[in-house]
């Protein structure tokens, strides 16, 4: 403002303040780290998990998503087609009873706020077995990959 006003030749008086349109032109976008600042350094303690939803195409057995797991520390990636986003809270089970099995107990699991993993979440607290029921979810923001960049 000050220097269109200067151009124009033009005196300005009172205080000057910015409208909104202005302020949101000149607005940025908060930098967001890249990484986690806790990270996992034993295998199978924190995996990341998102789901991806075709709704176009399927698999050969009918399978239109795409259910991953990426862990923290090794980043070994599971994989697995499902048919609906129904079936996701039953795969992540049997993820974490498989990495129990194996001697590598989930003491976290990070996943976006979105509404077919929060299914996940529940059922993790109110299930029946010990292993499932420790299990802390850390959600990240739904829109912001930047918090579950692993696996995203």
């Amino acid at each position: 403002m000050k220097s269109t006003a200067k151009h124009y030749g033009w005196k300005l008086t009172g205080t000057l303040e910015a409208c909104e349109d202005c302020q949101m032109s000149n607005a940025q976008q908060k930098k967001v780290s890249k990484t986690t600042e806790t990270q996992s350094e034993t295998p199978g303690e924190r995996p990341f998990v998102d789901m991806l939803s075709v709704s176009k195409h399927e698999s050969l057995e009918g399978a239109r998503v795409w259910l991953a797991a990426v862990d923290d520390a090794t980043g070994y990636t599971w994989s697995h087609l499902i048919e609906n986003k129904s079936h996701a809270p039953k795969n992540l089970r049997t993820l974490v009873r498989r990495l129990n099995d194996r001697g590598n107990p989930v003491k976290y699991i990070r996943m976006d706020d979105a509404g077919e993993l929060k299914k996940c979440a529940e059922d993790c607290k109110g299930a029946t077995e010990e292993c499932l029921r420790k299990i802390q979810v850390e959600h990240t923001s739904r829109d912001s990959p930047q918090f579950n960049g692993k696996v995203e």
